[in-house]
């Protein structure tokens, strides 16, 4: 496995410079599922507490994973500020319980967040290198918080359901989503499978009853969907399952 090292400041205890998966397998190729990594504490090597994951934005068209948001500075859970984190700014610990990020606690105590009613579309650059990610009014088109895709419908092009976004797969080392985990199957949530299917074969799209509101379109009949493998949530895949079309974005 290949493994990350830090460059940190002398004194820094040595347990916190190797960064590795927390699952079996090649770092390049291991995901997460992004229920586990939202609501993790972030901390840098002094072990202060820099706040936690609230959300994270990804690119709808490509599954780019944009920014991480943070919360810092809240009490008992509720209040705090949020930042725009660049991916390549976080890593994760080699206990897999937090992330590290090289900043003091007071940087962010003296900085302004952003509006959580307006999220942006792009990190903030004096927290980490944010790459060729590029800012516009056309990005928001294409940004979502990954909290608003769990749970979301998924129709075939009929209009047949499929089952629901259960939650979405992770590699951190691109960073990008790899697939979302679709939960069917069952009785009230009892017995269902999970199906791994690409994030690049979805289409967002607009319900008729409610404009506002998206769900995900597969191009698959529901007899091959019923059919696609499956696994445990407790031993999720590198990959996503084969044997779907995209659909034109």
């Amino acid at each position: 496995m290949k493994t990350r090292i830090l460059c940190l400041s002398s004194g820094v205890v040595a347990s916190l410079v190797l960064v590795t998966s927390i699952f079996a397998g090649n770092e390049k190729t291991a995901v997460y599922p992004a229920g586990s990594l939202i609501g993790m504490d972030v901390i840098n090597s002094k072990r202060e507490t820099l706040g936690e994951i609230e959300d994270f934005v990804v690119n709808i068209k490509t599954g780019r994973i944009v920014y991480a948001a943070m919360r810092h500075g809240t009490t008992l859970g509720f209040g705090g500020k949020l930042f725009a984190i660049p991916p390549a700014g976080l890593f994760l610990t080699q206990d897999g319980k937090n992330f590290l990020l090289e900043h003091a606690s007071a940087d962010f105590d003296a900085a302004k967040g952003f509006d959580a009613n307006t999220w942006p579309s792009v990190p903030e650059a004096r927290w980490g290198k944010t790459g060729d990610i590029k800012d516009g009014e056309a990005m928001r088109d294409k940004l979502y918080r990954v909290s608003k895709i769990q749970g979301l419908h998924v129709r075939n092009m009929q209009g047949e359901d499929l089952g629901k976004a259960y939650d979405l797969a992770v590699n951190w080392y691109s960073p990008r989503v790899v697939y979302i985990a679709v939960s069917h199957g069952g009785t009230l949530g009892v017995g269902s499978k999970l199906t791994a299917v690409p994030f690049d074969d979805f289409t967002f799209q607009s319900t008729k009853l409610n404009p506002a509101r998206r769900e995900l379109i597969l191009r698959v009949s529901k007899a091959n969907f019923d059919r696609a493998s499956t696994f445990q949530n407790d031993n999720w895949p590198p990959k996503a399952s084969p044997g779907f079309t995209p659909l034109a974005k």
